[in-house]
């Protein structure tokens, strides 16, 4: 059933607190907002009110600083804070103090990206293993493994090999080299942890997903509701148009010539369309956001129970807004 949003009880941000690159969101059990401000490198927690009670973090590779802040996740009153950059996983009281952090384990001398925490001792990584070997141009699927860490015992659980996106590798006419591109308008793997399960998306542009156990076992599969389309190339120009409109010819020689050669009318796109652009753990259920159409205004969000392992609502917001997090107590 549709469901709608009710009146913001609390706004932050603008000339008040200025944000830049939020990277994920929390509402702790005291109610207390808090933010991943990952382009200023910390954490801002606000009362209800949206008094700015703590700032905490800052720019550097110290046991208290931030080099890529990329999401944040809570288990209880525990701020969970993970830098991508430094293979980091640190954990905060709500007052800003330090209580600790751990390192990102590699798995075979792979290194792994977090990609959920299942609580303050557990969480979902994931490998990543990429083909360099090819002689031509061209879309990949990026391979890798999804895997349980606990961050007590060190101990590292294959719970299955997952399709992790799509990526385009386009070897460079002048030298030789290949660089890998993982556009907006290709579709990655995302996952969320709710209900004991661990809810991906598939890829293909058929809007499955998969519901895996967080201690391991056969997944369940669940479909969206919404229909699978042909690719549509105008993401393709829209990007592009919006990679040329923030390029810097001055920084960058040679970066609009790059652009236009990379995504020309024989940019390889995928058969399908991408369905899912994000997922995010909302209280016990997990809302998974749906790619707009290009130029659309409205994105549709879908609210998936993992236990009972069904669609349970849908709602329509805003395509400039996301949602970062949350509680489903009021």
């Amino acid at each position: 059933h549709m469901w709608e949003l009710g009146e913001a009880s609390l706004e932050v941000g603008g000339d008040q607190v200025q944000l830049h690159r939020v990277r994920g969101g929390i509402v702790l059990p005291a109610g207390e907002v808090v933010i991943a401000d990952g382009g200023n490198h910390r954490i801002l927690s606000f009362s209800r009110d949206g008094e700015v009670l703590h700032a905490f973090g800052g720019p550097g590779p110290g046991p208290e600083e931030f080099m890529s802040l990329s999401a944040l996740f809570g288990s209880g009153d525990t701020v969970i804070a993970y830098d991508a950059q430094l293979g980091r996983i640190s954990f905060w009281d709500p007052d800003g103090t330090a209580i600790g952090a751990i390192r990102m384990p590699q798995v075979g001398g792979t290194a792994t990206e977090l990609r959920a925490a299942i609580s303050s001792d557990e969480y979902v990584v994931t490998t990543r293993l990429f083909d360099l070997a090819s002689t031509g141009s061209g879309l990949r699927v990026v391979d890798g493994a999804l895997l349980r860490f606990s961050a007590a015992s060190g101990e590292v659980t294959d719970l299955r090999s997952n399709p992790m996106g799509l990526s385009y590798l386009y070897v460079h006419h002048q030298n030789g080299g290949i660089t890998g591109y993982e556009t907006p308008f290709l579709e990655q793997a995302h996952f969320a942890v709710a209900g004991g399960k661990v809810v991906t998306n598939g890829l293909g542009g058929e809007g499955m997903l998969q519901l895996i156990p967080t201690t391991g076992g056969e997944p369940r599969v669940l479909r969206l509701p919404v229909a699978s389309a042909p690719f549509n190339r105008e993401r393709v120009e829209r990007h592009r148009d919006y990679l040329l409109s923030r390029s810097d010819e001055e920084r960058f020689v040679g970066a609009r010539a790059r652009i236009q050669e990379v995504y020309s009318p024989q940019f390889p796109a995928p058969a399908r369309d991408p369905i899912v652009r994000t997922v995010v753990t909302v209280g016990g259920a997990v809302w998974l956001q749906v790619f707009p159409d290009p130029g659309g205004t409205e994105t549709r969000w879908f609210i998936v129970d993992p236990v009972a392992e069904s669609v349970v609502g849908q709602l329509n917001l805003p395509a400039n807004w996301m949602v970062l997090g949350g509680t489903d107590k009021e």
